[in-house]
């Protein structure tokens, strides 16, 4: 019979609580650093988005979520970009954020008046992707820290010989 448990290298076994208590964490960190970037991107904005971390965190039969939201609606249209704008800015505009960037800027210029016969749509920031990205190494990483003291399958040595 083959007994398979969770065990840590140096010091005894590893109970699952302990295993899950470690990757909560690992979770709060990330969904930490996630808000962070998010306030980032819009520290330059005159108008300020809230950010909630949304769940919490979850590890659990082998899920793993983190979640930080907004339902701000300036912020979906940046985020998602759209068709029309019917906004027209100042002449001398210069948008606080571009696609890719978490970064803001100062930008320059603002709003003027409304056109209903709209004009090109505002280009995509897609920064929650640009955020995911960039928080998966750190993750990768601190997941890694956790797993790497831990020996799945203990006594294969003895059954391999």
């Amino acid at each position: 019979m083959l007994n398979v448990s969770f065990a840590k290298r140096k010091s005894g076994t590893i109970k699952s609580k302990q295993l899950s208590g470690k990757m909560a964490a690992v979770l709060l960190n990330a969904q930490k650093r996630v808000l962070k970037q998010f306030e980032i991107y819009v520290s330059t904005w005159n108008h300020k988005p809230f950010f909630e971390t949304k769940g919490g965190t979850h590890f659990k039969g082998g899920d793993i979520s983190v979640g930080v939201s907004t339902d701000d609606q300036v912020f979906w249209w940046l985020e998602l970009g759209t068709k029309i704008r019917y906004a027209v800015m100042t002449p001398d505009f210069q948008p606080k954020t571009a696609p890719g960037q978490i970064q803001s800027q100062s930008g320059q210029g603002g709003f003027n008046y409304l056109d209903p016969m709209g004009h090109q749509g505002i280009e995509a920031r897609h920064i929650a992707v640009e955020i995911a990205f960039q928080e998966e190494s750190q993750f990768r990483k601190d997941v890694l820290t956790v797993v790497s003291d831990i020996d799945f399958i203990e006594g294969v040595d003895d059954i391999l010989g």
